[in-house]
């Protein structure tokens, strides 16, 4: 994970869900890359859960090391919910991941979806509570090659619909009146 320590991207979720997928999946790990207000809270709740072990908080990161921890893991997960008003956009953190092959997991709340085609690249599930999540992220999980097509597939779809050259073609449409590519609607992702 990668983002702010802060209750909408759902990181005390994920930590909830912990025990549920270590039985399925023993070795898990969840990195979480970032730093916040949260960040105090969610290591007492790893404590708390049992699950200490398995989580690593890595705080920031430049930009090398961060393209690095995203092609180690075997599943990105942003578990964001919306926390009153406050919800999460567009999720450039789950585009970021995709380029780099390897798939996402996304809270059902915001603009999320939007950054991927479910179900290929990605999923999206709702993180208000720790049940569906963990049982998403343990099948997911004990997949590893239905991973490997998902990140395949995710890069394909960021290098077609999110790469410079697609976007720069997309403005250009715009600003001269030619015909852009249709925009993703829900119905596309969903």
């Amino acid at each position: 994970m990668v983002g702010r320590l802060q209750k909408r991207k759902g990181q005390d979720m994920l930590i909830r869900a912990l025990p549920a997928v270590r039985r399925a999946v023993p070795d898990v790990l969840y990195a979480v890359l970032g730093d916040g207000e949260e960040r105090a809270a969610l290591e007492r709740l790893a404590d708390q859960e049992g699950v200490r072990p398995s989580v690593q908080f890595l705080g920031e990161a430049d930009d090398e090391t961060l393209v690095r921890c995203y092609q180690q893991c075997d599943l990105f997960a942003l578990p964001n919910r919306q926390v009153g008003v406050d919800i999460e956009g567009f999720g450039m953190v789950l585009l970021e991941a995709q380029a780099c092959g390897r798939p996402a997991l996304a809270g059902a709340s915001g603009g999320t979806a939007e950054t991927m085609r479910v179900p290929e690249t990605g999923r999206i599930v709702p993180c208000d509570g720790p049940d569906q999540l963990a049982g998403v992220l343990a099948e997911l999980l004990r997949q590893p090659a239905l991973l490997h097509r998902m990140g395949a597939a995710g890069r394909a779809w960021v290098v077609e619909r999110f790469d410079w050259a697609a976007l720069t073609r997309r403005a250009e449409g715009l600003f001269f009146g030619e015909p852009a590519a249709a925009p993703v609607t829900a119905g596309e992702v969903a």
